[in-house]
């Protein structure tokens, strides 16, 4: 087979710069690709499971592999590929497939975590600090913002419901449903031009999920530094002490 074959055959491949090695006691630069497989086809004979690794400067040589996930019992088949993301500065490599997320530290070559999210994933965008993952949903309407460090979903808005209703042992909460802040958020009639809100209720959101019955000095203690340029914070109070009632007694 070709080369040209072969990596057309993996779902994406990655040049990361700058990855040094010692020779003769200098450290010499290399450029360094690498190609996670199997593809999108989910072919195994065309490099398997893992991260294969070539040698850009030294007439593309394959350097070695990189184990990611152990190869599926007999009859199952492995999990396609579906985007490969890196970055120099925090010197990890993502592995996205048709259900999964890992994480490879280049340094050590170890698998760092290994997540899966609901709806499956995509093809992975990472910024440019290296510290946030966008995963689109596999061929579904959403996607998954993640901590690249720890490999957590981080909570939108919209997610709070599910949130809520993951945190009581429940299933997923029909789309009628809100999280008790959102509810109280509309019964208090909080939101003046809206600007801050999404803010407010996540950070809010996050306080009354490891304190039950927070006093006023906490929920303030909390809140400090998000700013409503429209004056509503006895508002906001308000609704938290509410939610907070409501959550308490594990309600709706």
């Amino acid at each position: 087979m070709e080369r040209r074959e072969f990596l057309a055959a993996t779902t994406a491949a990655l040049a990361m710069p700058a990855w040094k090695a010692v020779a003769s006691a200098a450290a010499v630069e290399r450029h360094l690709i690498y190609a996670a497989t199997p593809g999108i086809r989910n072919y195994m004979s065309y490099g398997g499971i893992g991260v294969l690794v070539f040698d850009a400067s030294d007439g593309h040589k394959m350097v070695k592999r990189i184990p990611t996930w152990p190869e599926p019992a007999n009859g199952q088949e492995a999990e396609n590929v579906k985007g490969v993301a890196a970055n120099a500065k925090t010197g990890r490599l993502y592995v996205s497939t048709t259900k999964r997320i890992g994480c490879i530290d280049l340094s050590t070559e170890k698998m760092v975590w290994d997540q899966t999210y609901e709806g499956g994933c995509d093809r992975i965008a990472l910024s440019p600090d290296g510290r946030t993952i966008y995963a689109p949903s596999f061929e579904g309407p959403h996607w998954t913002v993640i901590d690249a460090i720890s490999g957590k979903a981080i909570t939108t808005l919209e997610g709070m419901p599910a949130l809520y209703a993951k945190s009581r042992g429940t299933a997923a909460a029909a789309p009628a449903s809100l999280h008790p802040l959102q509810q109280a958020w509309i019964d208090v009639q909080v939101p003046h031009c809206g600007y801050c809100q999404n803010g407010m209720m996540i950070q809010a959101a996050d306080l009354l999920a490891t304190t039950k019955r927070p006093t006023e000095a906490q929920i303030r203690t909390a809140m400090n530094g998000h700013l409503c340029r429209c004056g509503t914070y006895p508002r906001i109070l308000t609704a938290i002490q509410k939610a907070a009632a409501v959550m308490a007694k594990g309600g709706k």
